[in-house]
């Protein structure tokens, strides 16, 4: 019964894998965003300068 409190229910598991991967998520998710704004922002830019 010992090995099972060893682990603390998946605690460690969770500050691993799960915190680093949440936190890549996040990144990947907000570089996107700013990435599509700025896109945007150019096609914007190109519109305004063709007339």
């Amino acid at each position: 019964m010992m090995g099972v409190f060893a682990h603390y229910w998946g605690i460690d598991e969770i500050g691993v894998f799960v915190v680093p991967a949440m936190l890549a998520i996040v990144a990947l998710r907000w570089a996107e965003k700013r990435a599509k704004k700025r896109a945007e922002e150019s096609d914007e830019k190109d519109a305004v300068n063709v007339d």
